[in-house]
């Protein structure tokens, strides 16, 4: 995990290190403006499959396509396995969004 002991914040005009950092009000928005920065019309995003359904609607909202990749129960756990990222995997796929725990299933 990177070290944020630099992070300051920005207020007023004032501007310091924070302009490389930013923290969202919430997680679907942080999707939302991460998606809006990243994609370009027909960008690719790999997804994991099931996911939490306010990840495509952003990746949509961007011009993007959304490549689902099966996830597998391994362990009582879910899981992606290599095979299954190499099938979703092309070369118009830009973004792989992942999260832990695996929203809306949480870690089993």
């Amino acid at each position: 995990m990177p070290s944020f002991k630099n992070f300051s914040v920005t207020t007023g005009s004032n501007s310091t290190q924070a302009r490389k950092f930013s923290s969202p009000t919430g997680a679907t928005f942080g999707i939302y403006a991460a998606m809006m920065a990243l994609l370009n019309e027909g960008d690719e995003v790999l997804l994991p499959d099931p996911v939490y359904d306010a990840y495509q609607s952003p990746i949509r909202l961007a011009g993007g396509r959304i490549r689902s990749i099966a996830g597998r129960i391994i362990d009582k756990r879910f899981a992606i396995t290599e095979e299954a990222l190499e099938a979703a995997w092309s070369p118009a796929a830009k973004v792989l969004l992942l999260n832990t725990p695996w929203n809306p299933v949480g870690p089993y």
